[in-house]
């Protein structure tokens, strides 16, 4: 995931980047917070990237549900 960081910065700047270091902790993140976009690993330790798309679009309300996941 560093080197998605990395390049998302080196072409915008201005964009904030919170990273998650599990699935559980995304779920968190994906709870809490409004996300335009989420870049989701498929291999996280706790659950997949797969697993936690699942959750979030089975369990979560809107607009969470929604968010756009790649």
């Amino acid at each position: 995931m560093i080197l998605a960081v990395d390049t998302l910065k080196s072409v915008a700047e201005h964009i904030q980047i919170t990273e998650a270091r599990s699935g559980k902790e995304a779920l968190q993140y994906i709870e809490k917070d409004l996300f335009d976009i989420v870049l989701m690993d498929i291999q996280m330790p706790e659950l997949s990237g797969v697993e936690t798309t699942r959750k979030v679009r089975n369990e979560m309300q809107e607009p969470q549900r929604s968010t756009i996941i790649i």
